[in-house]
């Protein structure tokens, strides 16, 4: 009790009467929005039969919100989708299904994480006024790395980026749908390169001659790539 008087009296002094009941508005918010998240996951989750979990807040979340759900039978990852940058999720998803039935079926002793399927088969969830979200296992002792921070790292990257390609150089990639148009369109991309050259930021450009140098070599290599 005494904590929380002295805690009234000392945001008195420094915010005022007003700056406090504005930071008492601050934390009603965030006490609401807490509960509205852990409603919107206790929701996503029942579609897949769970009903007994611990979410926690997981990864930087670059581009979708991520959780880790902690249960009695074992921990996932749910992510909800970020259908302004992916138009159509059901496409991720798709594709996803796509690759882990291929390679279940000609390596199935390699370590490709799939989705979980709901209750209903569904490798994604749609709620109502929330969005889409997908579920996986979580593998033990994993990590990322946001920021490649040493060769080893990029040496062991590009490794199992290798393996994973080589693995699926039979598959039919006609197979699968464009979840971003022109997302990895290299020709696209170094049609940009070249504009940036001649519009970009004068000072960048000469901070970065060596990597640009690097980078023009690494294009011209690409078997096909126009440089017009």
């Amino acid at each position: 009790m005494f904590f929380v008087i002295f805690v009234h009296f000392v945001s008195c002094i420094f915010f005022g009467h007003k700056g406090h009941n504005e930071l008492h508005k601050v934390h009603e918010e965030r006490g609401r929005s807490i509960k509205l998240i852990k409603s919107m996951i206790e929701s996503v989750l029942e579609a897949f039969g769970i009903k007994e979990a611990k979410p926690e807040v997981f990864g930087n979340g670059l581009i979708h919100r991520t959780w880790k759900i902690i249960t009695p039978d074992g921990q996932f990852i749910l992510q909800k989708i970020h259908d302004s940058v992916f138009k159509r999720p059901q496409d991720i998803a798709y594709n996803i299904r796509l690759i882990a039935d291929y390679l279940k079926q000609h390596y199935p002793r390699y370590l490709f994480v799939s989705p979980v399927p709901s209750c209903n088969g569904e490798d994604i969830v749609w709620l109502k006024d929330e969005g889409y979200f997908r579920l996986f296992p979580f593998v033990k002792d994993s990590h990322s790395k946001d920021i490649v921070e040493t060769s080893g790292q990029a040496y062991e990257a590009a490794g199992q980026f290798g393996k994973f390609t080589r693995l699926l150089s039979n598959f039919d990639a006609n197979k699968l749908r464009i979840t971003i148009p022109d997302f990895h369109n290299l020709e696209l991309r170094y049609r940009q390169f070249l504009q940036a050259l001649k519009e970009g930021n004068i000072n960048r450009i000469n901070e970065s001659k060596n990597l640009v140098v690097q980078n023009t070599i690494l294009f011209l290599m690409i078997p096909g790539l126009s440089c017009g």
